[in-house]
């Protein structure tokens, strides 16, 4: 079970409550989902810092390589971690008709405003209804 304070932050001793106040754009109505990222970067202290720049992106919860989870944002707050929507029944080759025929003139802001209007299954979560969680690291091939 999973218990959140009343200011939406998680209480467990191994989430570290780290708020970034500048990284919270507005209230989060309703959670539909949860969307992982990974940084790129070499460490949790270099996410954290970008997330307490003026205008900064950053996600819920930030998890460290050595496995420390920090809380930057409270549950009841949107954060800026996902992008402009993309149309999910493109990647999963599902498109109606009419949804190909408005997609044919390609404006990401128009597919934006499409997506936001379905409800999620049809779409993929967005800022205003998903938790985002970062994990410190890159992808290595080979």
């Amino acid at each position: 079970m999973l218990h959140v304070d009343s200011q939406g932050y998680v209480l467990n001793a191994r989430v570290q409550r780290t708020p970034r106040p500048l990284i919270e754009r507005g209230a989060l109505q309703k959670i539909k989902g949860i969307i992982v990222h990974q940084t790129g970067g070499s460490s949790g202290a270099s996410s954290l810092s970008s997330y307490a720049m003026q205008n900064a992106n950053g996600t819920h919860f930030l998890i460290d390589k050595d496995g420390t989870i920090y809380q930057t944002a409270s549950l009841l707050r949107r954060t800026s971690h996902v992008g402009r929507l993309r149309a999910r029944c493109v990647a999963e080759h599902r498109c109606s008709p009419t949804e190909l025929e408005t997609l044919k003139n390609f404006s990401p802001k128009n597919e934006h405003r499409m997506e936001i209007a379905k409800e999620v299954p049809q779409r993929y979560p967005s800022n205003e209804d998903s938790v985002g969680i970062e994990i410190v690291g890159a992808v290595v091939v080979g």
